[in-house]
């Protein structure tokens, strides 16, 4: 478990190193989650709620998804396209662990 979280730690230190890339990537989020905002507005306008959540809630859960799906799911996409073009995922497949364990561990590096 300590070496996860070293794993961890250091690709976090990575990705936060391109600091333009981050900017950029962080830009992309907020259009969809203004959209999001604009089109959950227009809907619930004149309802109280659907699904028993309000305005607020869904938007706040929304946001809150695309948050979380921002840190994990981008960094491992990324990573995982260029071991696939670079050849390096063969590599990966043959260690003595699950390349879904690999990629959460390792993130982008």
């Amino acid at each position: 478990m300590k070496i996860n979280k070293s794993i961890a730690k250091l690709s976090l230190k990575s990705s936060l190193y391109n600091r333009s890339s981050i900017f950029i990537l962080l830009l992309q989020s907020i259009i969809p989650v203004l959209v999001m905002f604009y089109l959950w507005s227009g809907i619930l306008n004149g309802n109280r709620e659907i699904g028993g959540l309000t305005n607020s809630q869904m938007i706040t859960y929304y946001v809150g998804v695309n948050f979380i799906n921002f840190f994990i799911w981008y960094a491992i996409d990324w990573e995982l396209n260029n071991d696939i073009h670079s050849g390096k995922v063969s590599n990966i497949l043959h260690r003595p662990i699950t390349i879904q364990r690999y990629y959460f561990t390792h993130g982008a590096s």
